[in-house]
């Protein structure tokens, strides 16, 4: 049974329920702040003492909605006794479908959202093309990209500048045809690259930066590296983060 519940007749039974911590707060104050009853799936309750309704799912987004002054949410009735519940509980909490970053992205182009949008444009502006759908390494192709968790973080006002010069430059190198230039373990330690720097480079600058580049030369410095004790635990992807910097000032 489908029902709207007032909020001061839901209760938690904290034989199951998980305590809320620092962590669930700060996620509570997220949903609460952006707020929308489209993305408000019903809460699973069932009832308990008459009047209350222990809630089985729903817990956080219950809290937002009274948080932001909601007085009743919609909810999802079943009659069953506690140990159902806690099972219940078990089941919508542990078996979870994953969600992967392309999947995310494609609903967020087809909403509208601005950090898709952004990368969106990329694909018109320099000719490559942002994946909805992971490839297996032998069907991939030079200019296509697919870290779209990594692409996503460099979509806010401040650092989108940065991501578009990395992707227009690494375009229009002579790296273009490389495969893999187009994966994370280039595209990251140059964004991070140029994000650190004092001033931002031109266009041309990195152009030229990255038409200098040998990434075979690059891997057999990193595997070196990785061989010696210091480094044994440091990731490939900060290693070559270290090995562009020295790189990029020595050409200066």
């Amino acid at each position: 049974m489908l029902e709207w519940l007032p909020i001061s007749n839901l209760v938690i039974d904290e034989s199951y329920q998980r305590p809320l911590g620092d962590k669930n707060w700060a996620h509570i104050r997220r949903i609460a702040a952006a707020f929308n009853w489209a993305k408000f799936q019903s809460c699973l309750v069932t009832p308990v003492d008459g009047v209350f309704f222990a809630i089985i799912d729903g817990q956080h987004r219950t809290h937002a909605a009274a948080l932001i002054g909601e007085t009743s949410v919609p909810c999802l009735i079943s009659e069953m006794d506690q140990r159902a519940a806690a099972l219940s509980f078990t089941a919508v909490n542990a078996e979870v479908t994953a969600i992967s970053s392309f999947h995310v992205y494609r609903a967020a182009l087809t909403a509208g959202e601005d950090w898709a949008c952004a990368l969106g444009d990329l694909e018109p502006d320099f000719g490559v093309k942002v994946s909805t759908f992971q490839k297996s390494s032998a069907t991939k192709s030079a200019g296509e990209l697919f870290c779209i968790g990594l692409l996503r973080r460099y979509t806010s006002p401040e650092r989108l500048p940065i991501l578009r010069l990395v992707i227009g430059a690494l375009s229009a190198s002579r790296l273009r045809s490389d495969m893999t230039a187009w994966s994370q373990a280039l595209i990251k330690p140059m964004l991070e690259l140029v994000e650190g720097l004092p001033s931002r480079p031109s266009s041309a600058e990195v152009i030229a930066f990255l038409d200098g580049l040998d990434l075979q030369q690059i891997e057999r410095a990193v595997a070196r590296l990785k061989q010696q004790p210091t480094y044994a635990r440091t990731s490939g992807l900060v290693l070559r983060r270290e090995a562009l910097t020295r790189l990029w000032n020595r050409r200066r």
